[in-house]
């Protein structure tokens, strides 16, 4: 999707930010667990993990009903881009792409191409990498287990 709006110049920086975001995200949610974990036990006769697993999992569902209000289609399609914008964006990736209509062929032939090409795989090894390298976060335990025994807290 982000090469139907973005030229070939601009799309490494938006790929940047997307896994930026990834890692900010999974940041910011362990902080979030850990305070939802400690601090909501009991509430509303609920246990701190069944707080843990709404608030998370409400807060997805809003973010993803809003994306799929907000999120341009398209820019053949897109209802709030004027005629005149959809065709400039439509003319910047063509520009981009050497005057090559890439939308041209089915779902197939895309994943065709993609497969023969040497950077569809640099990128999935580069991708697999940067995953394994955050499951850390999934595995290992939390920063705070060690605290729910009091004499493990004292001998820290």
């Amino acid at each position: 999707m982000t090469s139907s709006w973005y030229t070939k110049e601009e799309n490494p920086m938006r790929m940047a930010i997307w896994h930026a975001g990834n890692t900010i995200s999974n940041i910011i949610s362990g902080f979030l667990a850990a305070g939802i974990l400690h601090n909501m036990e009991g509430i509303a006769n609920l246990h701190a993990w069944q707080w843990f697993f709404l608030i998370e999992g409400v807060a997805s569902i809003i973010v993803a009903f809003v994306a799929f209000i907000l999120l341009p289609n398209w820019p053949t399609n897109t209802k709030w881009l004027s005629a005149q914008e959809s065709e400039m964006a439509q003319y910047r990736v063509l520009v981009s792409s050497g005057g090559k209509d890439e939308g041209v062929g089915g779902t197939w032939d895309g994943v065709k191409d993609a497969v023969k090409d040497p950077f569809t795989w640099m990128f999935c090894g580069m991708h697999f990498s940067l995953v394994n390298a955050q499951s850390f976060k999934d595995f290992f335990p939390s920063v705070n287990l060690p605290f729910r025994n009091a004499s493990l807290a004292q001998d820290l």
